[in-house]
């Protein structure tokens, strides 16, 4: 199976924390403002670069507030946090970002449905 240099694979299936990541992600690879308004009170932190805060509608979940933040072009996603209510946070920090390049298929696996 391919792999790029430095990257941690994961199973949606077993890690519930990175399937919750991966459907934000997607959301926002998708502009799908529609399903993020629906969950999600957003506001502008900051104006540049563009950073996003999203606060989840329902407030029984582990979420305090996702943080999306945009790179000063704007023509992608440079940094997400994922900041829980206990006080822990995830970041993700993309860098080397190539935009519309072609996907090796071999880098995803099929997600088992539920």
């Amino acid at each position: 199976q391919a792999r790029i240099p430095g990257s941690e694979p994961f199973d949606l299936d077993s890690d519930p924390a990175m399937a919750f990541i991966a459907e934000q992600l997607f959301a926002w690879a998708r502009l799908d403002i529609d399903w993020l308004q629906q969950r999600y009170l957003i506001s502008i932190d900051c104006e540049q670069p563009l950073a996003l805060s999203l606060r989840p509608r329902r407030k029984d979940g582990f979420l305090e507030r996702l943080q999306i933040v945009f790179a000063a072009d704007n023509s992608h996603v440079q940094r997400v946090e994922v900041h829980e209510k206990d006080g822990d946070y995830t970041r993700i920090i993309f860098s080397a970002t190539r935009i519309n390049q072609p996907i090796d298929a071999a880098l995803f696996k099929a997600r088992t449905p539920r």
